[in-house]
Order: C-alpha cells, then structure tokens, then sequence
C-alpha cells in the first residue's frame, strides 16, 4: 500500500482479530520522504465488548510503538516488533495496548505529512 502525505491512516478489517497467543508483529516499509522519519505505529484493540470507544474507552486499548529510527529513506526495511513494546500512548487516547484479544485497527500516525509503502503485515 502506498500513503502519501499522511497525519493519520488507520488499516481495518471486517470484525476484529484475537492474537493474544502471539507475540510479535511484522511489516516492511519504505519511507518516500524525509518526513516520514516521524512515524508512529498504533495498535487499537476493541475490549470484550468488541465495539470500537463503546463507550468512552471502558475496555479499549491501543499502544504506540515509535518507528521512527528505524526506518531509512528509500529502501525497503522489515520490521519485527514484539506487542508487549507497544506503550506509547496515542493521539486516540490509548496509554499502551493492555489487551490483545480484539485487535481492530492497525494505525499510523504522522506530525509532519509522512509518505511510505508498507507491505507484508501481519501477526506470529
């Protein structure tokens, strides 16, 4: 998937996903400007109720993970992260990713108008 320009661009998917067995997230990226060196990487887990801020975040999660030292201008980087490293807080209002059984959303998070490729995500 190609992003250009981006303050914030959320990845979805129909219902939401359990990785609670796992414990690592992979994805390849590749930054198309130098302001993309300020990206964050943001997980949203829905809580039991599986509803997305229902209500208020009474059991939501979401965690950040900084990025931004590890990516390099142009060429093509393949990332491994562990979840439990996921404890930024978030622009949404996530104070770091407490739960892992309804992930919704795969966020990223931009101050300054990143554009990137990112393929191959997914969870092990």
């Amino acid at each position: 998937m190609s992003y250009q320009s981006i303050d914030y661009v959320g990845l979805a998917w129909k219902g939401t996903v359990n990785v609670s067995s796992k414990t690592m997230l992979h994805l390849d990226i590749q930054l198309k400007n130098a302001a993309a060196s300020n990206l964050i990487l943001e997980l949203k887990d829905f809580g039991s109720d599986n509803i997305d801020n229902n209500p208020s975040w009474s059991n939501d999660s979401a965690g950040g993970y900084n990025l931004s030292n590890k990516l390099v201008q142009d060429k093509w980087v393949s990332l491994d992260i562990p979840l439990n490293e996921f404890t930024l807080g978030t622009g949404g209002g996530g104070k770091g990713l407490l739960n892992r059984n309804n992930i919704g959303f795969v966020i990223f998070v931009s101050s300054n108008g990143a554009s990137f490729l990112v393929d191959n995500i997914y969870f092990y």
